[in-house]
This record gives C-alpha cells, sequence and structure tokens, in this order.
C-alpha cells in the first residue's frame, strides 16, 4: 500500500480498487486457512478477523471511489496489517501454504472486485 493517498484521482482510485480485490483474497485466506504454526490460536483468531474487517472496508471505500473514504480505510489497514505482521508475520516466506494456489492464480481472480458487476 505504497499509493500516495493524499490526491487521488481515477487513476489512483482504479489502481487501488485492484488492490482492494487482491486483498480481499488474501484477507480470506488468513482467516479461512491459517498456517499450522498460528492453527488454533485466539490471538491470531482474533488479529486475522481485525484485518479482514479492515480489508472489507477498505473493499466498500475503493467500490464507491470515495476519497476520503478510501484515504481512512488505507490508513487503518495499514495499522491492522502491522499489528498482524508483527505477531504472526513468516520472514521465511509461506512456504506452509505452498500447496495453494499460485501468485498467477490470485491475480487474475483479484482483478475483479466484488463491486466490478455494479458498476
Amino acid at each position: 500500500m505504497n499509493t500516495d493517498t493524499t490526491m487521488i484521482d481515477d487513476t489512483t482510485k482504479q489502481a487501488l480498487l485492484e488492490r482492494a480485490a487482491v486483498l480481499s483474497y488474501l484477507a480470506n485466506d488468513f482467516v479461512q486457512s491459517p498456517p499450522a504454526r498460528a492453527n488454533g490460536n485466539p490471538e491470531y483468531t482474533h488479529l486475522a478477523q481485525a484485518m479482514k474487517t479492515s480489508v472489507d472496508q477498505f473493499v466498500a471505500a475503493a467500490c464507491a471511489g470515495e476519497a476520503v473514504a478510501l484515504q481512512a480505510t488505507v490508513d487503518g489497514l495499514k495499522a491492522r496489517h502491522a499489528s498482524f505482521s508483527e505477531k504472526f508475520g513468516n520472514k521465511k516466506g509461506r512456504e506452509d501454504r505452498s500447496s495453494r494456489q499460485s501468485g498467477a492464480d490470485w491475480t487474475a481472480q483479484g482483478k475483479s472486485a466484488r463491486c466490478s458487476a455494479s458498476r
């Protein structure tokens, strides 16, 4: 999320919408399929769900295309992600998820956000 949200134009809105779709896919994956070392950990469940809620808010703001809402949700998402990563980040990579979909698969799925049908 290295996008400057102080001046949000149509190009930035589209880029944020695409990122929202991918983040939504990843957040669902974190909630539904925790890595083995976090499976059953209530703190993981809480932080992953909080991050997913933050991503859902970001998706809604990206779909609406409202600059003020996008700024607020990006800031909130960064804070949630930092909390989650600090506690459960995996510096060695996501080897415990290697049997899952490839990056190309989720990127293809992520290109159509939940709100694209309403455009």
